[in-house]
This record gives C-alpha cells, sequence and structure tokens, in this order.
C-alpha cells in the first residue's frame, strides 16, 4: 500500500470542525472562497483523511453508503497530488495559505478531471506540520486562460518560483551529482594518457555545467534580496593577491600575463565580506580572460581616501582584449545579456557574471564602471568604502588556493564506524557507497530509501554518523532528522549531514532548524565529503570517550596545521581576542534590538567554535542563528558569553606562554 495515500477517518471530522472555530482566521478565508467541497487531511503519523459529503457529489457519488467512502478513497485521488501539496507546506514553514494548486480526481464514470483547490497548512506549537485543509474550487481545464491572474499577488508568486528553482536544481543536480562524482573517482584510479583526458573532459564539463546553475540560483536570490552581507577581519593585500596568484596558476594562455598592483600595505585589516569581494574580483578576472587572447590582464588596488574609522579603495580590472563597443557597456551588466548574443559567438556563457557582479557591489554601496575602447581592451572598476578594524584578522580568513583542498593529504581512518546513508536515488547511493569505502575501508554501511526506514534503521541500530538527503518519499530528511533528534538520548547527539541537490538558502535554514550539523550540496566531492566526515566523527569522538564535558579539542586544528605549533599557537590567540570582541559587539547589537545584526555577528563565530572543536559553543550559535524565538535570544548571548569564557580560561590553562605570546606579536 502507498504509505501516503491517505485512508478515510470520519473521527477527524471533529478535528476539522474544531478548526474552524478555534481559527477565526481560516473560517473567514475559506468563507470568502467559491467552495464546492472539502476535505481534511492529516498527512502522519498515519496518512488520513475526512471528506465532505459534497465533494462525492462533485465527482458524481450520491447515496453512498457508509463503508463506501473507505473504499472509494484510494481510487479517487492521485498520491502525487498529496505529496506535492505535502512539500510546498514542508519546505516554505512560514506558509500558511496556498491560494494555487490542482487535484486530479477520479468521477464515477471513470473520468480524469482536474480540479483547483486552495489549501491551509495547520501546525502545532513547535511549527510542525500536522495537517492540511483542503478545499476544492470550480472545474478546471486542462490548459491556463491567457487572461487569468496569478492569485494572490507577487507574494505567493515568489514562493512558487523558489519551490520551482529548488525543484529543477535537485533535478538538475541528482544526474549531475553522479557524472561529477564518478568522473572523480575514474580519475582517482590507473588510466591510460587518452581515457585520463576523455575523463578530465567529462569532469571539467560537469564543473562547468554546475557553475551555470549555481550562477542562476545566485542571480534569483540576489534578484529577491535574500543575500546579506557578512563582514568579518580581512587583510585585503593578501586576499587580493591570492586570488591574482590563484588566476594566473589557472591560467592555460601562455600568452597572457597576470599581474597585481597594490598601493595598500598587508597590515591593512577591514570589515569585508571577504567570501562575496572574491567572487566579484574572480568574476571580472574570469570575464577578462574570457575575451583576452594575448596581452596583460591587471589587478590594481588604490587608496582614495583615508578617515579616521574608514578606508575607501578602489579596484580595477584591466585588460588588452577586445574591447566593448560603445552602445553596448551598460547592456552586458544586464542578466541573460552579452554583446554578441548570435549563434556565432566566440565565447559561451548565459550573460549572469557580470550581472552577478553588478548585483553584490549594490548590497556594498557601489556600482560597476566600465571602460573600452574596442580593439584595445577593457577597465572594469568599483570603490568601496570599508570600517577599519584595529586588532588581528578573523581565524576564518582562508586561503583561495588552500581552501578546497584542507585534507587532501590526510591518510584515511582505520576505523570501522557506522554510517546509515539514507538516500532515494540508486545513482547517488552507489557513489557515497564508494566514496566512503575509500574513505573508511572497515567502516559498516547501511543504505534506505526514505526518511521513515532511516528513523527505524536509527532506532535498531548504534550508528557513529548519518547521511541524510532532504527531497525523499513517504518522509523527507527534514521530518526524518526531527524524528531522531526527538529519540536520541541526552549527550548521545548523532552528527546528521545534509547531502542534497537543493541549494537555496531557505534549504539551508531549514537543515540547521530541524537539528541537521552540516549542509553539503550535490554534486559532492571526495574532498569535500571526506573534510566534513573527519570534522564530525572527530567531535562526536570527543564527546563520547570522555566522561566529563570537554571543553575544547585540538585534533581538528592539528590536522588543518600539519602539527605546526606555530599555526596553532597562531590560531588560538586569534580565538581568544577576535571572539571577545565579536561577543562585545553582539551585545551592543542586542541593546539596540538589531536582531538580524546580532545573528550575522554570531554566523561569523560560529566556525571558530568549531575550529577549536567546541560542540556546546557551535550548537548555542547554531540556536542563536537558526532556532531562537525573539525573547530567548537574551538568555542564549549570555550562555555562550560563559561558554566561551569557560573555553578560553581553560585554553590559556593548558597554554601559559599565550599571554606572552599575544603581548609579543599583537601588543595585548
Amino acid at each position: 500500500m502507498n504509505p501516503i495515500m491517505p485512508v478515510f477517518e470520519p473521527a477527524i471530522k471533529r478535528t476539522f470542525f474544531n478548526l474552524l472555530e478555534e481559527d477565526k482566521e481560516l473560517f473567514s478565508w475559506l468563507l470568502k472562497k467559491e467552495v464546492a467541497s472539502y476535505c481534511y487531511w492529516e498527512p502522519s503519523p498515519r496518512s488520513a483523511i475526512w471528506v465532505s459529503e459534497d465533494f462525492w457529489k462533485l465527482i458524481g457519488y450520491y447515496d453512498l453508503k457508509e463503508e463506501e467512502p473507505l473504499l472509494l478513497t484510494n481510487k479517487t485521488f492521485n498520491s502525487k497530488d498529496f505529496l506535492k501539496l505535502k512539500s510546498i507546506f514542508v519546505n516554505n514553514p512560514d506558509l500558511k495559505y496556498s491560494n494555487k494548486g490542482t487535484f486530479t480526481l477520479l468521477t464515477k464514470d471513470d473520468d480524469k478531471i482536474l480540479y483547483e483547490i486552495i489549501s491551509s497548512a495547520i501546525r502545532n506549537e513547535t511549527n510542525e506540520l500536522t495537517g492540511i485543509v483542503i478545499a476544492f474550487l470550480e472545474k478546471k481545464e486542462n490548459t491556463v486562460k491567457a487572461d487569468e491572474k496569478w492569485p494572490n499577488d507577487s507574494v505567493l508568486f515568489e514562493e512558487y518560483k523558489a519551490a520551482f528553482l529548488g525543484n529543477i536544481s535537485h533535478e538538475l543536480r541528482t544526474p549531475l551529482n553522479g557524472v561529477k562524482g564518478f568522473t572523480d573517482l575514474l580519475l582517482k584510479s590507473d588510466l591510460t594518457p587518452i581515457q585520463n583526458t576523455f575523463a578530465d573532459t567529462i569532469y571539467n564539463s560537469a564543473c562547468k555545467l554546475e557553475e551555470l546553475i549555481d550562477d542562476m540560483l545566485e542571480y534569483n536570490h540576489l534578484m529577491a534580496s535574500k543575500i546579506k552581507l557578512e563582514p568579518t577581519p580581512t587583510k585585503l593585500y593578501n586576499l587580493c593577491k591570492e586570488i591574482t596568484e590563484f588566476i594566473d596558476n589557472q591560467q592555460i594562455n601562455e600568452n597572457i600575463q597576470i599581474h597585481y598592483k597594490c598601493e595598500i600595505t598587508p597590515e591593512y585589516i577591514v570589515s569585508a565580506d571577504a567570501y562575496k569581494l572574491r567572487q566579484i574580483l574572480l568574476n571580472l578576472f574570469s570575464n577578462a580572460t574570457k575575451f583576452t587572447n594575448k596581452g596583460d590582464i591587471t589587478l590594481t588596488v588604490t587608496e582614495v581616501s583615508d578617515k579616521p574609522n574608514s578606508y575607501t579603495l578602489l579596484f580595477s580590472v584591466t585588460d588588452s582584449g577586445l574591447g566593448i563597443a560603445p552602445e553596448n557597456l551598460e547592456k552586458i551588466k544586464t542578466a541573460f545579456d552579452q554583446e554578441d548574443p548570435s549563434l556565432t559567438r566566440s565565447q559561451e556563457g548565459m550573460g549572469l557574471g557580470l550581472a552577478i557582479t553588478d548585483s553584490l557591489l549594490k548590497l556594498m554601496q557601489s556600482r560597476l564602471k566600465i571602460e573600452s575602447t574596442p580593439g584595445k581592451g577593457s577597465s572594469f572598476s568599483f570603490e568601496i568604502t570599508f570600517d577599519k578594524v584595529q586588532d588581528t584578522a578573523s581565524p576564518l580568513e582562508s586561503n583561495v588556493t588552500n581552501e578546497i583542498n584542507v585534507l587532501t593529504n590526510i591518510n584515511s581512518y582505520n576505523t570501522s564506524y557506522k554510517i546509515l546513508i539514507a538516500e532515494d536515488n540508486p545513482i547517488n547511493q552507489f557513489l557515497v557507497q564508494t566514496i566512503l569505502e575509500k574513505i573508511f575501508p572497515q567502516a559498516i554501511l547501511s543504505i534506505c530509501d526514505n526518511g521513515m526506514e532511516a528513523v527505524e534503521a536509527y532506532q535498531n541500530n548504534a550508528f557513529d554518523i548519518i547521511l541524510m538527503d532532504i527531497q525523499m518519499p513517504v518522509m523527507s530528511g527534514y521530518e526524518a532528522t526531527k524524528e531522531i533528534r526527538k529519540l536520541e538520548k541526552p549527550g548521545n547527539r548523532i552528527p546528521v549531514i545534509a547531502l542534497t541537490a537543493r541549494v537555496l538558502e531557505k534549504e539551508k535554514k531549514l537543515c540547521f532548524e530541524c537539528g541537521m550539523d552540516e549542509y553539503l550540496t550535490k554534486p559532492v566531492d571526495y574532498e569535500t565529503l571526506k573534510k566534513a566526515l573527519y570534522q564530525h566523527l572527530s567531535i562526536k569522538n570527543s564527546l563520547t570517550t570522555k566522561t566529563e564535558r570537554q571543553l575544547y579539542n585540538l585534533n581538528y586544528l592539528e590536522t588543518l596545521s600539519e602539527g605546526d605549533d606555530q599555526v596553532i599557537l597562531d590560531s588560538l590567540s586569534m580565538f581568544t581576542t577576535w571572539v571577545d570582541k565579536k561577543l562585545i559587539e553582539a551585545y551592543t547589537h542586542l541593546k539596540s534590538q538589531k536582531l538580524d545584526d546580532l545573528k550575522n555577528v554570531v554566523h561569523a563565530i560560529k566556525p571558530s567554535f568549531e575550529m577549536v572543536e567546541s560542540v556546546e559553543g557551535s550548537l548555542l550559535c547554531n540556536d542563536i542563528i537558526y532556532k531562537a524565538k525573539e525573547e530567548e535570544i537574551p538568555g542564549l548571548i549570555t550562555k555562550l558569553q560563559e561558554e566561551y569564557h569557560r573555553l578560553k580560561e581553560a585554553i590559556k590553562n593548558d597554554f601559559p606562554n599565550l599571554r606572552d605570546y599575544e603581548k609579543e606579536n599583537f601588543g595585548y
């Protein structure tokens, strides 16, 4: 029997009418609609439904006997309609009413008819979906008339667009995950030179397709104003130098020379969103290399002004390429527009790179300026004003050339870990299984096809870690993780890593809200999964091997630094000073009730707690960012500061020379 197909249950009729009595807003909403009939569906624990007598008349049944609705329900409805409706409300936890949808019903005469529906989510006090009220409107044609308007204006349209993009992303990334993942494994095997060339071409093509998907989704986020800046202390000189070196190393055209000219010194430390600034500069470099066959590409950073609390800097990327016609200078900043849109153009792409760059610059209160002379080259420039930072740089500052290869040279753990894989796609199951067998040759792997099976497997086995897909039949990864968190005993938290093809920010937030510990997007590669597994298994081991709670652990930091004591000392010193300053900043935002700014600060320091494997600190950050109600935030911030001070004291007790090191290097 299909577990999603509801069973007719007359007893929940009382529940439906109680809801109408208690929820006046729901009653008023339904009253305003031209409704032909109702039904009330409870998806879990057992999929049950009650339908009104008018519903049966709607599809041709009159004078039904008492037992007939039980027999007809399975025949009348299509389980896919219920699954689709449930996914809309599960993936949009803030959505109460949906004014758009259709159900396919089978009439008494065995005709399939499409009916328009409206629906309302019923949620409990923890915002979990407990029921859905479905109201059937007039019979709908198979096509939408040209003069019909989308109901409930642009808000609902944006919700549906986000859900559509999430589904499209999932459908594209699922096969792409198999192509890229298996090609990555193939390249690590013994191949002939020609086989290696073919495999490398496939892998690079898959990477290119992944970039195009990412660009489409990111542009949609920017247009919907869903991307925010996340500033951290940043050394701009180093950041720009690393980007230039990265481009130079990646450049295959020997006729192009990459240069870096910088007026600022390495000591410049500013508050900047290093990730987005890096993305802007990489986009400009990528654009320049596309249209330059021979000559020079130069990144220049110039100081425009130096004020007591801020710097204003001018960034420019100049090339000696083809140049741009004057009439096309503004056009190329428009999404999906290119200077040469013809089928015979020499460069591929969708024309999103500069549109994304200009949108990111708007977030930074700047704009992209373009100057060009056809046949001589172009200059892309922008000015940004940064707040000064007086203390040491953030420990989060990363190296462009090394950030995706942090653990490349680490030998696999020779441990019999028990790992559960919850994934409904057989290609992805096989890929993840193959990668895991390479990382942990002695691991014991279990595979299940849906969230309900994952919960049952968790109840019957002692796993070390769970890899959880999000979009699965019967029970989603979100729901399965919530159930697992309810079942687990205090002090015995199992790491759950989301492996999902859905890359929208809303999905990422939902992952952490339901209790997941990590979020990895498909196509997942060997090194990324390996790094996440090492980190979370290391934290879990540090919790389970100690009877007394361990405040911190340096296993992960020792791995990253390859045992370099100097790097460890630098990182700990940064942790004990920079986090201090950020917590003071968080309290300032709390006093002025700027909760979004407070959450951005906590989001910035969360990886610092994870760097020293402070599980309690990381979980508190997670609660503040994703779970806490407004009235709970002050108490959680106090707990986070108390945990930080305990952690700081423990580190300084274990490293008595840390104070001298701080004074010697930073003057504290």
